[in-house]
């Protein structure tokens, strides 16, 4: 593990990736979101590459063309939406198995709101 000048690749699509932890393919991330590498298992910090880096297979299509991001505030809702739930189910109000599904937060947001994409 080598802290080294920052280098970036060019995947197929032409899309710059930095090439450090996270966007190698062997990171692994933790609930507090830490990265361990799968090869090392060890913890990487923040920036770091060794190696080992090859390019993670979703960093491969990015600027493919058919991905579609979702606004932020719809990723805002939702996570607004996930408190609350976590909230009641710490309180006793409401069970793991009552959350909304995703469909279901989905519909609400595009009833309310419109599409939860961006339009470019």
């Amino acid at each position: 593990m080598n802290q080294v000048e920052m280098k970036i690749v060019r995947n197929g699509f032409g899309i710059n990736v930095k090439c450090c932890c996270a966007s190698c393919m062997y990171k692994d991330i933790e609930p507090d979101g830490t990265r361990v590498c799968k090869l090392m298992n060890m913890i990487m910090p923040s920036g770091s590459v060794c190696k080992n880096w090859d390019l993670e297979d979703h960093l491969k299509d990015a600027g493919k063309g058919w991905g579609r991001i979702k606004k932020k505030e719809y990723l805002a809702f939702v996570l607004s939406v996930r408190e609350e739930e976590n909230r009641m189910i710490d309180e006793g109000l409401l069970l793991e198995s009552e959350r909304a599904s995703a469909m279901k937060l989905r519909l609400e947001y595009r009833k309310n709101y419109g599409s939860e994409y961006e339009i470019f």
